[in-house]
């Protein structure tokens, strides 16, 4: 977003958060030793992410995790390269699941051009009604990341049988 601005560095974050998720999901599904692989599959929740993923519903639930800030990316992508989901499930599942943060990332850097050309150029060429704008797109995207992660985090946290 600083340097390319909104629009166009939105196929570009996202090429390259994507990339760095297969990478991490490959290195560990290849390149973990068996020993490691062995002691984090007997864990409890090795267990529930072998479910969730091994169902109809795994791309829903990767991507849904991958919206909620709960779970680190670094840790899910490694985590996932030990389960039996397969690599393009997971690629799709990846790409839906980040496509709100990168953009939301996107934003902030072309928000930070903005305010470093404000700075440099002084605050001669925003109006009132552009900095209306801008403070609904700021406002709206705060509120929409955090309704996104509301709704996957209720989505992923089981619920009790009755």
């Amino acid at each position: 977003g600083l340097l390319f601005g909104f629009p166009y560095a939105i196929p570009c974050v996202s090429a390259a958060s994507l990339a760095a998720a297969v990478f991490a999901f490959l290195a560990s599904r290849f390149l973990l030793g068996a020993k490691a692989r062995a002691r984090l599959r007997s864990t409890k929740a090795f267990d529930v992410i072998e479910r969730a993923t091994a169902g109809k519903d795994a791309v829903k639930m990767i991507a849904l995790a991958r919206m909620s800030p709960l779970i680190p990316f670094g840790v899910m992508n490694w985590g996932l390269g030990l389960t039996q989901i397969s690599l393009g499930r997971y690629v799709l599942a990846s790409w839906v699941g980040m496509i709100p943060s990168s953009v939301l990332n996107v934003y902030v850097g072309s928000m930070a051009k903005s305010i470093a050309e404000i700075r440099r150029h002084g605050d001669g060429f925003r109006n009132p009604a552009e900095w209306a704008l801008l403070g609904v797109g700021v406002t709206s995207t705060v509120v929409v990341s955090y309704y996104v992660s509301q709704v996957a985090k209720r989505t992923l946290v089981p619920h009790p049988e009755p």
